[in-house]
């Protein structure tokens, strides 16, 4: 089964420095409304005008995965820490038992677009971590690239939760697939381009929570760069 979420019906904010899309909540093809996909509690693109930003704030318990789509991020903590991420680089807060932290456009110039996803964290009150990474975009191509999981696997981050994150990069015409263990689920999320998957078309900025499958397959109707998130119930 599968439930698309279309850019289109997502809910906005928009502020004079900020554009805001918000993947959840939606409504499924029954009517029901979902605020989120089992630990997937937001997934937010999001627009920030030169020179402006989100000052410092509390999170807690939530895996934050921050990509950078283009523009420059200044990022700084309560653990001390400070750092510029610039287009590709990804950023994961494990905010634990708490930590506050700040993310800002530092160009005077161009706007920062940025993605940002939200999961709850399997355990309370852990201990805070920053952790930042860059892909390079070979990496995504041809198989799917592990951007985080709950197991030490390579140059993957580490998260707190039964959640596997990755990335694909797909030429146009290009298919992919991935399989899903009994009582796994999967959300996609097209970051660009345009994707076909169960005879739906996802444009940029369009999800699916897909269930009660054994297979994922995607074909790319135009170059599309795609995340998919594998998670346990």
């Amino acid at each position: 089964m599968i439930c698309v979420s279309l850019r289109v019906e997502c809910d906005r904010t928009t502020w004079s420095w900020l554009e805001s899309c918000h993947t959840f909540p939606f409504r499924t093809p029954d009517q029901r409304r979902l605020d989120h996909w089992r630990a997937l509690r937001f997934l937010n693109e999001d627009r920030i005008a030169p020179g402006m930003g989100f000052g410092m704030r509390p999170d807690r318990d939530l895996e934050i995965l921050t990509l950078v789509l283009s523009g420059t991020l200044l990022h700084k903590d309560s653990l001390k820490n400070e750092c510029l991420l610039s287009g590709g680089d990804l950023r994961l807060l494990s905010t634990g038992a708490g930590m506050l932290h700040s993310e800002m456009n530092i160009s005077s110039e161009h706007p920062l677009h940025l993605l940002q996803l939200g999961i709850s964290a399997r355990g309370m009150s852990l201990t805070p971590v920053c952790q930042i990474a860059t892909f390079a975009p070979e990496c995504c191509r041809q198989s799917w690239c592990l951007l985080a999981s709950p197991e030490e696997t390579g140059d993957a981050f580490l998260i707190c939760q039964d959640v596997w994150i990755y990335r694909r990069l797909l030429d146009r015409n290009e298919t992919a697939a991935h399989q899903l263990a009994p009582g796994r689920t999967a959300w996609l999320h097209v970051i660009s381009g345009l994707v076909l998957v169960s005879g739906h078309i996802l444009k940029p900025g369009d999800g699916a929570g897909i269930e009660n499958e054994d297979e994922i397959v995607l074909k790319a109707e135009e170059a599309a760069d795609v995340l998919l998130l594998e998670l346990g119930l």
